[in-house]
């Protein structure tokens, strides 16, 4: 199966404005005033995601499709750095200790799925920072991967990923599509099915 190099941030930013403006075409111009990149650029960007069946063509622009969100899974890679903890507390307690002494942390994965579309109690944290944070002092231990955390940092380079973020309650929540490249990433049938239902919310 072919490997598609990975999005640059500009053309992931693209996806995520397409997708927030679902209910209305958007023009190749405004796409390039909101991005703050040339035309020539967001034309090359636009004829990918067309090619991939992700964006279709309406009078007034382009609207996204329900292909948008596998296409970003698949091919949006941001250069991040994994951090895996473990603590025996609830994981309630847990998101309640990050958010209190780590505020900027935004949520993606099970619990954003949970809050953005009620969903299940999540079994794993995953927060993106702007840098790695040391959670030690707060009473996690490293783990040696995935299958042994509560809590996964993603250090994420691409400051899109970690700001501004959404308010939803007390937390902030990642964008639609990166909580769904996350549960992809995460793996699990239920959690593909949740991430299937945050997009049906919104694209078709």
């Amino acid at each position: 199966m072919r490997r598609h190099r990975s999005w640059s941030a500009h053309t992931a930013t693209v996806a995520r404005l397409l997708y927030d403006s679902s209910t209305a075409p958007i023009r190749q111009t405004e796409v390039a005033a909101t991005v703050g990149i040339t035309q020539p650029a967001v034309s090359q960007i636009l004829r990918q995601f067309e090619q991939a069946g992700a964006t279709r063509r309406i009078p007034g622009g382009r609207l996204p499709t329900r292909q948008l969100a596998a296409v970003y899974a698949e091919r949006y890679r941001p250069p991040h750095t994994n951090h895996y903890w473990y603590n025996l507390d609830p994981l309630t307690a847990q998101v309640d200790l990050l958010v209190k002494h780590h505020p900027p942390v935004v949520f993606t994965g099970d619990l954003a799925a949970d809050l953005i579309a009620a969903w299940r109690t999540p079994t794993i944290l995953s927060i993106y920072t702007r840098e790695p944070i040391d959670i030690e002092r707060l009473g996690f231990v490293p783990a040696a991967g995935q299958y042994d955390a509560t809590v996964i940092i993603r250090a994420a380079i691409d400051g899109a990923l970690v700001d501004p973020g959404r308010p939803v309650g007390a937390l902030n929540v990642a964008h639609d599509l990166d909580v769904y490249r996350e549960l992809v990433a995460l793996g699990g049938e239920d959690r593909i099915e949740a991430a299937d239902r945050i997009i049906d919310r919104v694209l078709q």
